[in-house]
């Protein structure tokens, strides 16, 4: 499913989504990448962490109910260095919201916490990245 219509040269956007993968629209100039880009779209099958000017692609989580807290210490640690005000939650096919502990650092940080499936999270995340908000997404696959 296609999510994002126009495309920046200067945000990383989600391009499309299904259950099997993410295409994410790669800035021009990105070369800090694993991952070569193919006509600007990298495909990622693995959970993900996305900013409009940052990708963190060595996410392992795969599911709410397995995150630690070093896991979500991870995470936080991941947005402080992204500096956003709100992240987009994608807990996979389903949505499965995470405790009020797995949640508590964030707040601490005064960051807002937003939690849906992955699909819809996508989506989200385009939208307020196109606006120029601190937005990031933590993306479940």
């Amino acid at each position: 499913m296609n999510i994002a219509q126009d495309i920046s040269d200067h945000l990383y956007q989600i391009h499309s989504f299904t259950p099997t993968g993410v295409e994410i629209a790669v800035p021009g100039g990105d070369i800090e990448l694993k991952i070569a880009p193919i006509d600007g779209l990298i495909t990622l099958t693995e959970s993900f962490i996305i900013s409009p000017t940052k990708l963190h692609t060595d996410w392992s989580i795969q599911q709410v109910n397995t995150m630690t807290s070093q896991d979500v210490a991870e995470l936080s640690g991941v947005l402080s260095e992204f500096g956003v005000e709100i992240l987009i939650l994608g807990t996979g096919e389903k949505l499965t919201f995470p405790t009020p502990k797995q949640l508590s650092p964030f707040m601490a940080q005064g960051v807002g916490v937003e939690v849906m499936d992955s699909r819809a999270a996508c989506r989200t995340y385009n939208l307020l990245a196109a606006e120029e908000r601190k937005v990031a997404a933590a993306i479940m696959l």
